[in-house]
């Protein structure tokens, strides 16, 4: 009797492991960064949408700048991140601050820029493949461009982009947009200011008076990335980055103006 009893607790403590890790995926849901772009495009609802369809599992959005959040996922207030940084991604999980990185989706901007009237397309940059390039003859004339700002995938790419073309923007012909601006399309139309953004807000009806004047060039091609934190192992974290970075998860993300990194 006193085996059987024995065999019953050891039975019982090998399933514990599982009984709580099944209790935290129930009670606390995997808290997961993501980019502000994601969440607009619809990448976030498909994700959310089909990994619950898959596991049954609930997600809990944290929406964001990809700079921002990825300070949060090193800090370990996040148990992973979908962002569009692939410098700081790059960074974090080589000083071992982060793992499990994967390309989940590709991300297409453009430059699109003032059409209307006998002053449109100032720069005459329609046609241009070349988005660095374009950014020189914009500094060089001292041409009206809205920039964007506060460490968004966006923010990161523009800054990448004004590296390469080696050009510090300024005022007054460069403006940053304000922590309360969000449609730099409608911004820039109203001022009359050339515009980086995504080809799906693009392609949710562009702006009056605006054309995409610069689009084809790889440098305007991003990758979102997942990364999981190390200093938080959620018992579900594994799973996710699993199956988003799998053919799964790869269907559930491709819409307008994105692509499976598969």
């Amino acid at each position: 009797m006193k085996r059987r009893h024995l065999s019953l607790a050891l039975a019982a403590a090998a399933l514990a492991p599982f009984g709580h890790a099944t209790s935290a995926r129930r009670n606390d849901p995997l808290r997961v960064g993501i980019d502000q772009l994601l969440v607009r495009s619809g990448v976030g609802t498909r994700i959310e949408k089909g990994f619950f369809a898959h596991s049954g599992l609930a997600l809990h959005w944290v929406p964001g700048a990809s700079a921002g959040l990825l300070d949060a996922l090193e800090a370990g207030e996040l148990d992973a991140s979908v962002t569009l940084a692939p410098d700081i991604e790059a960074r974090l999980e080589q000083q071992g601050l982060a793992h499990d990185r994967h390309a989940v989706a590709q991300v297409e901007f453009l430059i699109a820029g003032p059409v209307q009237g006998k002053a449109g397309d100032p720069a005459k940059l329609r046609g241009t493949s070349d988005a660095s390039a374009a950014l020189a003859l914009l500094a060089a004339g001292s041409i009206p461009f809205l920039g964007h700002s506060g460490g968004s995938g966006t923010h990161l790419l523009e800054q990448s982009l004004w590296r390469a073309a080696r050009v510090a923007p300024a005022a007054p012909w460069f403006r940053p947009m304000q922590p309360a601006e969000s449609d730099e399309l409608a911004l820039a139309a109203r001022e009359r200011r050339y515009v980086l953004t995504d080809r799906t807000r693009w392609a949710a009806g562009g702006a009056p008076g605006m054309a995409a004047l610069v689009q084809g060039d790889p440098r305007l091609q991003l990758n979102a990335q997942v990364l999981r934190a190390f200093r938080r192992q959620h018992p579900s974290g594994k799973l996710f980055v699993t199956w988003l970075a799998g053919p799964r998860g790869q269907a559930a993300i491709a819409g307008p103006g994105v692509r499976a990194a598969l």
